[in-house]
């Protein structure tokens, strides 16, 4: 449920924020792997038994290699055919989806500030190089007075400077490239 606000609030600021997202949570990689075909097939007669015009499947990767990550997601579904005018795409989020929210302190503050909370200082080093992510924002978010939410998540994501994301972790450029792409 994190994610999902997180991801959707990124895509309609990288599409439009009218475009309609219809996420499918799978509850983690395991899941994801085991039921992506089943996934796939609901979103094929979603919108009053039509398709979505198009999919995009996102997980976690802390491999060295997001691409090799993409295609083991490919191998899940091939052979089989869907119905999605504009195609499926695959995208890996280097470790996971709250180094990117951690690589923009003007984000959390903003949050912080109008939830009454405290200013933090700014991450360094490379985000997506964190060995423990989730925990370091955890953490952040504990010393700006902010409940880890999928609510907290949104509104951070809704404020991250785009351009500042892009710049500290490549896997969002890749995310941002395959939502204009797909």
């Amino acid at each position: 449920q994190y994610d999902v606000g997180v991801f959707t609030e990124f895509i309609q600021r990288i599409v439009s924020p009218n475009v309609k997202v219809i996420p499918r949570p799978c509850g983690g990689v395991a899941q994801l792997k085991k039921n992506s075909p089943a996934l796939l097939r609901d979103l094929e007669h979603v919108r009053q038994g039509r398709p979505v015009d198009k999919v995009l499947v996102v997980r976690d990767w802390r491999g060295p290699d997001l691409n090799s990550g993409e295609e083991q997601l490919r191998e899940r579904i091939a052979g089989k055919h869907f119905q999605f005018p504009r195609g499926i795409q695959f995208c890996c989020v280097r470790q996971e989806m709250e180094a990117w929210l951690l690589a923009d302190e003007n984000a959390i503050n903003s949050v912080a500030r109008d939830r009454g909370g405290r200013n933090v200082s700014r991450v360094q080093g490379e985000i997506e190089k964190i060995g423990n992510p989730k925990q370091m924002f955890l953490g952040l978010l504990s010393r700006a007075g902010l409940p880890y939410t999928p609510e907290v998540c949104r509104q951070i994501a809704g404020r991250c400077d785009l351009s500042l994301l892009k710049q500290r972790c490549p896997s969002f450029r890749s995310f941002e490239q395959k939502v204009i792409d797909c």
